[in-house]
């Protein structure tokens, strides 16, 4: 999405983007289920839903310092350093 030159492929992007984050939504969903009793997997769901209270302060945060500081391409080239570092954290 960083690269793109014009509306279509931008909207083609967002397509990719949404169904793979929709993909991994469901399969972080499934695999909760999967690995948690029926009696504690709201405990689970409510965990696993804590980070997005964070993003709510963070996210504008950061926002702020990529508009100022950086450009765009960097604010979505920034996931490219972010999502493996988290993911080799789960």
């Amino acid at each position: 999405m960083a690269l793109c030159r014009n509306v279509e492929t931008y909207a083609a992007a967002q397509v990719f983007w949404t169904v793979g984050s929709g993909g991994i939504g469901y399969i972080h969903t499934v695999l909760i289920s999967d690995f948690t009793s029926l009696r504690n997997r709201m405990i689970i769901f409510a965990l696993n839903s804590t980070a997005y209270i964070g993003n709510a302060f963070a996210g504008p945060i950061v926002a702020e310092l990529f508009y100022e500081h950086s450009t765009f391409r960097w604010a979505f080239g920034s996931f490219a350093i972010i999502f493996p570092f988290f993911g080799a954290l789960i």
